[in-house]
């Protein structure tokens, strides 16, 4: 998840809030009023400022210790945050004590406890294009990595359809792919992942290119088309060369070995894998031999 996100929620996402908290919001990087909207007027039934002063103060120490990457402090001092915010004068606070919340559990490998926190964050408080499927790329996200992979090839269909930066879009259609490859949705995840494949240039990221295409011809195999996954692997292992990375060198030789080896083709196969052990192995002329054999 993306903290430019929080930032767009702290600076330009803020409501009006009474004189006593807004002086503590402020300093929490939060900006002036939304002029437009008549309803940021403090409403007359918030009263009581003690409980909601306590509240930005635990707001601030829990965005102190998520800048500091101390994850359990963080997510203590936003359950008290959450207890005491208005949320119609604080909605930009609870929108950004969500999105902390959500990292915080990602970061200590609580992927669903994450999606919880980010499921009702208010997209009005992010003052960006595409807000509302911003939020849905990141609740898919979170619900992939909690393998909830119905809730999430449902939630991450119109983001990789819809969102204009490709990056984006790259990162939806690649779990949307793999969601729906675990739901045995096997054609339409191949489907998915060669859309994220013509969002690579090969040029500027070799090393993404090469995952890509490792992903894509890994739905290949799964289908049967192991002559699809060799015109996949061919380019990917060049790329995974030219980004100088031995990990990933090693692991695409190994596959296009597996996808010779399934077409019968021993002598292919041999050779890749003969170049996945000579590169793994670290010896420059090991590895000379293979890739000239």
């Amino acid at each position: 998840m993306s903290p430019s996100l929080l930032a767009l929620i702290l600076v330009r996402g803020a409501v009006a809030a009474p004189e006593p908290a807004a002086a503590i919001g402020a300093s929490a990087a939060t900006a002036e009023p939304a002029a437009a909207e008549p309803a940021a007027a403090e409403p007359a039934a918030v009263t009581d400022t003690a409980p909601r002063l306590a509240a930005h103060r635990a707001f601030l120490e829990g965005r102190l210790a998520f800048e500091l990457q101390n994850w359990p402090v963080t997510l203590a001092e936003l359950a008290h945050a959450r207890v005491g915010l208005d949320p119609g004068a604080d909605a930009s606070l609870l929108a950004a004590t969500g999105w902390m919340e959500a990292q915080a559990f990602l970061r200590l490998g609580a992927a669903f406890p994450a999606w919880l926190a980010l499921r009702d964050v208010d997209a009005a408080a992010f003052a960006v294009p595409d807000a509302d499927l911003l939020l849905q790329l990141h609740r898919g996200l979170l619900l992939a990595r909690a393998e909830r992979w119905e809730a999430a090839a449902a939630m991450l269909l119109l983001p990789g359809l819809l969102l204009d930066d490709p990056a984006d879009r790259l990162r939806a259609l690649r779990a949307s792919a793999t969601s729906l490859h675990a739901l045995r949705r096997t054609p339409e995840a191949r489907v998915a992942a060669t859309d994220a494949l013509s969002l690579v240039d090969p040029v500027t990221d070799p090393l993404l290119a090469a995952s890509v295409r490792r992903d894509l011809a890994t739905l290949h195999a799964a289908t049967g088309d192991y002559a699809g996954a060799v015109s996949v692997l061919e380019p990917g292992l060049a790329y995974a060369t030219a980004a100088g990375s031995a990990e990933w060198e090693a692991a695409l030789a190994l596959d296009l070995g597996d996808a010779w080896a399934a077409q019968g083709d021993r002598a292919a196969a041999r050779a890749a894998y003969l170049r996945a052990r000579a590169v793994a192995s670290g010896r420059p002329g090991d590895r000379a031999r293979a890739q000239a054999g």
